[in-house]
């Protein structure tokens, strides 16, 4: 592997993907905002979705998206077949709201589509100015080999992704 452009291949990600963002997002001690290219602005007026797996990953997001959260019209905190038993759906209700923020709760199930074809559908439909994830819940390896949520977000979103670690 002498390039960058090999090793995003070898992963199966696009070429218009970079890889970069992951790296931030796993490294930084903050969210890292991607916005995908073709999307003209970011409004954080707009609604906010936050997908949330009960993970550590999740919560420390949730955490670094606190500022932008405040400004969106509205929060909705969506799970996808599973509650977690650490960090349960209602108790990141219970945080934002501490915190001066509502939100709606949503427990959706996953059907024929992947979990992120079903929180990037949930998102459009609500007009979503952003989508909140944990970053990379597995290890990168895993990822790689298995996929995960947030790479295919990373490919194939249409809205900014708050991603934190």
């Amino acid at each position: 592997m002498n390039n960058l452009y090999e090793i995003v291949e070898m992963t199966g990600l696009q070429r218009g993907i970079l890889p970069i963002v992951g790296e931030a997002a796993v490294h930084a001690a903050c969210a890292v905002l991607m916005v995908p290219a073709g999307v003209g602005s970011f409004d954080a007026g707009r609604p906010a979705v936050i997908g949330w797996n009960a993970s550590p990953e999740a919560a420390n997001a949730l955490r670094n998206a606190l500022p932008l959260l405040r400004a969106a019209s509205s929060v909705h905190i969506v799970s996808i077949g599973e509650n977690g038993e650490d960090f349960p759906q209602t108790s990141a209700n219970t945080y934002l709201s501490r915190h001066g923020v509502a939100s709606d709760l949503h427990a959706l199930a996953m059907d024929a589509k992947s979990a992120s074809g079903v929180l990037e559908d949930f998102a459009a439909k609500r007009g979503a100015g952003c989508l909140v994830i944990g970053a990379y819940g597995r290890s990168r390896f895993r990822e790689t080999l298995l996929g995960g949520v947030t790479r295919d977000l990373l490919r194939t979103s249409r809205i900014p992704l708050l991603l934190g670690h």
